[in-house]
């Protein structure tokens, strides 16, 4: 007896799923001295990078500042400076966009 499966309709899963950007290698950015002299807490700032198919960095851009331009600086530097793997779609690289977020804690 010979069986056979027919599916209709259905679509076989793929052998290369949907993966997003991830950071292959970050950079620690420089802490903000003339920021974290006048702040007692906690500072972040998002970077928004455009990651190329390639996993470089096409674009960079401040998205959330911390209101202090040595730690917006600093932050954008070190997203600027990371390395990324692209998101894959269908096998295949591609470009898209990662959120780089750096913290700066005050020093005791």
């Amino acid at each position: 007896m010979i069986a056979a499966l027919v599916l209709l309709g259905v679509v076989a899963p793929s052998s290369c799923p949907e993966t997003p950007v991830t950071v292959a290698k970050a950079v620690a950015p420089a802490y903000p001295t003339m920021a974290m002299r006048y702040v007692n807490s906690a500072l972040s700032v998002e970077v928004i990078v455009m990651v190329g198919a390639d996993g470089s960095v096409a674009s960079a851009s401040v998205a959330r500042s911390s209101g202090y331009a040595d730690a917006d600086a600093n932050a954008l530097k070190a997203a600027q400076a990371s390395t990324y793997k692209p998101k894959t779609e269908n096998c295949k690289p591609v470009e898209a966009l990662y959120l780089f977020r750096a913290d700066f804690a005050p020093k005791s």
